[in-house]
């Protein structure tokens, strides 16, 4: 097996301790060089041709030491697959090796943009593909969705639009991207069925094949709103999972959550969220767990059953079980992610007037769930928002956050910790690593992870209506 690691992290310790990303195995590989070379050799087979990984070691206590990067002992060297010699952008502080590409584009004065919706990052292998609700000044009432496709080398190409090339009054926003069938797909809300041409009504979800010249498909529920659309991948086939909402007679906003198997056979709708459940869900996240079975995530704002709630899934889509209530504190985002071994979700919630990013380890979803323990990963005097949360393997995730202290806006920040749920720690003994430089305000970040070890962040930056960009970087 050829071994393409790539150096992620170097730990301080009395030993020197490096966690490496192979992509064959598709979980963590470790050395500890310290030992002897038999052992150290042993370890890294075991974790890579093996079941069984070791437990991560302690990424994130201040009693590590740092050290640079080396291969088999030698001077640090850059990736024999890179494309191009890396930058001189080494952080001798945590040892990330970061050649990073970025992307920014502008989007101040569109009153119509979603904060937190009006954008999807999504990856597959080692590409990547980022849309966004972008506006066109010249139309009040028209949007459109524009994307762009990149890997984790060479340059992020030059967008691309997805949704009303042509001349459409319609407002296109809240894209969702996932990789399945061998091809990338997409989905959206749209008010192009809607007999108004304003905004705030009867939008239905769409899909379409990215690059592709086939009509859209129609995905017409019957609520009012057809809204806040997610995809994953479930046994090679596109999950869709959404909010509907509509209004009663007596002007009472009832929503549920539905889900639908694209493309498939006899595939019909799942109400696995029913209006009964008297429910106000926002903020619907979801991923798969192993190839046959999901997770959903939601914010719920109803009065008796406000917090953070997540459900299991059966491969169809349908509901495993009842919602599980994570956290009743009021919470501004949350994300899920999903590993071979090990699920998680993080929050952010707001406690005493603070914003804190919190975690819950989820073991058994897509058997009996059980649901363990909230910890802690940001709290006073540093302020978390807008958290997200990809699998990292063994019991190891990686949260990016957006970071800021009081009401101190220039020390806002990106940032990313690294954790290992395989241990104990308090958030003072975590280490964040910053990204880059962010406004107070902004929408939730998005991190994604390929195989071969890259990071892609995105995240929405929010001065006000008349300032707003959204912003990516790319990190190996």
């Amino acid at each position: 097996m050829a071994e393409h690691a790539l150096v992620l992290s170097i730990i301080r310790s009395g030993i020197d301790r490096c966690i490496a990303v192979a992509p064959t195995c598709g979980s963590v590989c470790f050395k500890a060089k310290a030992f002897a070379c038999v052992l150290m050799l042993s370890l890294f087979s075991l974790a890579c041709g093996g079941d069984d990984a070791p437990e991560m070691y302690q990424p994130n206590k201040k009693d590590a030491e740092s050290t640079d990067n080396r291969k088999d002992g030698g001077d640090y060297r850059p990736r024999e697959d890179a494309s191009a010699e890396p930058d001189s952008n080494i952080d001798s502080n945590d040892g990330i090796v970061a050649t990073e590409d970025s992307f920014t584009v502008d989007v101040s004065g569109d009153d119509l943009f979603n904060d937190a919706r009006g954008y999807c990052l999504a990856v597959y292998a080692n590409d990547f593909v980022l849309a966004y609700q972008n506006h066109v000044p010249a139309t009040d009432c028209r949007t459109r969705i524009d994307f762009l496709s990149f890997s984790s080398f060479g340059p992020i190409p030059k967008t691309e639009t997805a949704v009303n090339k042509e001349f459409f009054c319609s407002v296109a926003k809240e894209p969702a991207v996932v990789y399945a069938g061998d091809a990338w797909t997409m989905a959206w809300s749209d008010t192009r069925s809607s007999e108004t041409d304003s905004p705030e009504y009867e939008p239905n979800l769409y899909t379409l094949t990215l690059g592709s010249q086939e009509p859209f498909t129609e995905i017409a529920g019957d609520g009012l709103f057809e809204q806040n659309a997610v995809l994953i991948q479930v046994n090679s086939t596109a999950l869709l999972a959404w909010i509907s909402e509509r209004v009663s007679a007596g002007n009472e906003r009832k929503r549920s959550i539905r889900t639908r198997l694209l493309g498939a056979a006899n595939s019909g709708e799942n109400i696995v969220v029913p209006e009964e459940d008297n429910r106000m869900p926002e903020g619907l996240v979801a991923a798969p767990i192993g190839k046959t079975n999901a997770v959903i995530g939601w914010i719920d704002r109803s009065a008796a059953n406000t917090g953070v709630f997540v459900l299991p899934l059966d491969g169809d889509g349908s509901a495993k079980e009842a919602p599980y209530q994570l956290t009743a504190f009021d919470a501004t985002s949350m994300d899920i992610a999903a590993g071979d071994t090990a699920n998680a979700a993080v929050y952010s919630v707001n406690i005493d007037g603070t914003r804190q990013v919190r975690l819950h380890l989820l073991s058994g979803i897509g058997g009996q769930a059980e649901i363990k323990d909230e910890r802690k990963l940001v709290t006073p005097p540093e302020q978390g928002l807008d958290a997200s949360i990809v699998y990292w393997g063994a019991n190891g995730f990686l949260v990016v956050y957006r970071s800021f202290r009081g009401s101190d806006t220039d020390s806002a920040m990106i940032r990313l910790l690294v954790i290992d749920l395989g241990i104990d720690w308090n958030p003072d003994e975590l280490e964040p690593r910053d990204i880059a430089p962010a406004a107070l305000g902004g929408g939730r970040t998005t991190a994604r992870l390929a195989n071969d070890g890259t990071l892609a962040v995105t995240w929405l930056d929010s001065v006000s209506t008349e300032e707003k960009s959204l912003n990516l970087r790319r990190l190996h």
